[in-house]
C-alpha cells in the first residue's frame, strides 16, 4: 500500500463515516437493522426505534463494550444490561448510568492490562 493509496483510503473512511452518510450506511449494511448511535447521523425508518433512543437526550454508545474488545466479563455484564433496558426492566436513565459506569471501569481495567495512559484522552 502506497502512501497515496492510504490517503485515499482514509479520505474514503473519513466520507463514509461522517453524520450526513452514515444514516445510509446503516440501512444498506444491516438492511435497517443498526440502532443508528451518531449524533446528527440521518436515521432509517425502524420500527420502535423512537422508544429505545430518546430524543431528548443523547445516546450512550454500546458498540465497545459489546464486542470483546475490553473484556469477555465486561461483554456479558453488558450484553444482561442491554437486555434489561430493551425488555423495559430498566430505563433509559438507569441503563445509561450503569452503561457508562461499565464502560468507563473496563476500559481503565484494559488499560492498566495494556499499559495505556487514558489521561491524555
Amino acid at each position: 500500500m502506497t502512501p497515496a493509496k492510504t490517503a485515499t483510503v482514509m479520505n474514503f473512511m473519513a466520507w463514509l463515516f461522517t453524520p450526513q452518510h452514515l444514516g445510509y450506511w446503516l440501512k444498506i449494511s444491516g438492511n435497517g437493522a443498526y440502532i443508528p448511535t451518531e449524533t446528527g447521523a440521518p436515521t432509517v425508518n425502524l420500527p420502535g426505534l423512537n422508544n429505545l433512543v430518546p430524543t431528548s437526550t443523547v445516546p450512550t454508545v454500546i458498540d465497545v463494550v459489546l464486542d470483546n474488545v475490553l473484556s469477555t466479563v465486561a461483554t456479558n455484564s453488558g450484553s444482561r444490561l442491554f437486555q434489561e433496558y430493551v425488555n423495559g426492566s430498566l430505563s433509559y436513565s438507569a441503563f445509561a448510568s450503569q452503561w457508562q459506569s461499565l464502560l468507563t471501569s473496563a476500559a481503565q481495567q484494559w488499560a492498566t492490562q495494556n499499559h495505556v495512559d487514558l489521561n491524555k484522552y
